[in-house]
């Protein structure tokens, strides 16, 4: 999952298109990164990784066929209560190939092949937090894995593109959310195996204990839940700023890698079919602002799942305007076809469509 480093946060003043940050965005030239999921630790390194979660928990949801959770019905019956919805449902499941690889995991396992298994997997994970797994081997993002395949067919892109299905997507994501800031989501903030503080997680995360605020002493090291954990807070005096008063100088809002640079961006462009273009009013919404960017710079960063996840104002000035724009949540690019990646392939499409 990528991230807009161009905040909708709007800020009164200009700066120049000058880049501070790490040795890659100063090379002159950016094209997105090749596995943005893997390097980042979103995902695992190794498929079988992916495929034996994926086994693992439709077992479990196949053996236990546990009573839906209030958003996860809404969303069976929102689906089942309109035709049309229904075989679009249908469909991408029903699209997906019937050969290899799409048809069964490395396991020789059936893979998801109809709404009902996904529903009942969508309603596992709502109350599960990630576990730490070495290798970046952790399944960050679940529902990815779980829409892997029918979230790239016609039907999945046309479904998941929907206002009405992405309002249900949102409920579930904020369900999946609360669990993830309350406490019982601290279950695997320990130092134990599959915890965030051993000494494996410890390693990949670079710099922890120097780098961020927390108590030893205390259980799961102070953080109250997995959230609280995931948006650690810096010590102070860490990451400064070599230049915070140069005007010239934008600095990078995150701790994340560079996905796309581009100059000389377009009012309006055709970001549904090129690759990474960037079409300002899209972007922002029909803002109007969008004049004064037009012709500037887009910078595109990817924040990696092992990193710190605030955001600092890139430049100095006062905020005049924050807008929540409604969106999509795993709708990938039309110009992308059947792959794994799709969503990595679709990041400057996403700036345009998702939720921002």
């Amino acid at each position: 999952m990528g991230f807009l480093a161009f905040l909708r946060a709007l800020w009164t003043g200009h700066a120049k298109e000058d880049f501070h940050g790490t040795t890659a965005e100063k090379t002159g030239d950016f094209k997105a990164s090749s596995s943005l999921e893997i390097r980042g630790g979103w995902m695992p390194q190794d498929p079988v990784v992916l495929d034996r979660w994926l086994s693992e928990k439709v077992q479990h949801v196949d053996a236990t066929n546990e009573p839906f959770v209030e958003v996860i019905q809404q969303f069976q019956d929102f689906i089942e209560s309109d035709a049309s919805i229904l075989a679009l449902f249908q469909k991408m499941f029903t699209q997906v190939p019937t050969m290899a690889p799409f048809d069964k995991d490395t396991w020789g396992k059936q893979s998801v092949r109809d709404y009902m298994t996904m529903l009942r997997l969508f309603n596992a994970i709502l109350i599960e937090a990630p576990e730490f797994s070495a290798k970046h081997a952790s399944v960050a993002f679940p529902i990815n894995v779980i829409l892997t395949w029918p979230m790239s067919t016609p039907a999945g892109k046309a479904a998941f593109y929907l206002p009405s299905v992405n309002h249900h997507m949102r409920n579930i994501l904020n369900a999946r959310g609360k669990f993830l800031s309350s406490p019982a989501s601290a279950v695997v903030l320990s130092q134990g195996p599959g915890g965030w503080l051993c000494e494996d997680a410890l390693q990949a995360m670079g710099g922890f204990t120097g780098d961020f605020i927390h108590y030893p002493t205390q259980p799961h090291w102070g953080f109250k839940s997995w959230d609280e954990f995931f948006t650690r807070r810096f010590k102070e005096g860490r990451r400064p700023v070599p230049t915070p008063y140069d005007s010239r100088i934008v600095v990078s809002p995150c701790e994340s890698g560079v996905y796309n640079v581009s100059r000389n961006v377009l009012e309006h462009d055709l970001f549904w079919i090129k690759e990474n273009a960037y079409s300002l009013a899209d972007m922002l919404a029909d803002h109007v602002f969008v004049p004064q960017f037009v012709g500037g710079t887009v910078y595109q960063a990817w924040l990696s799942a092992l990193s710190y996840h605030r955001w600092h104002a890139p430049i100095s000035g006062t905020v005049v305007d924050v807008d929540f724009v409604p969106g999509t949540y795993y709708s990938s690019s039309p110009a992308v076809g059947m792959s794994p990646l799709a969503l990595r392939n679709s990041q400057g499409y996403l700036t345009a469509v998702a939720t921002r």
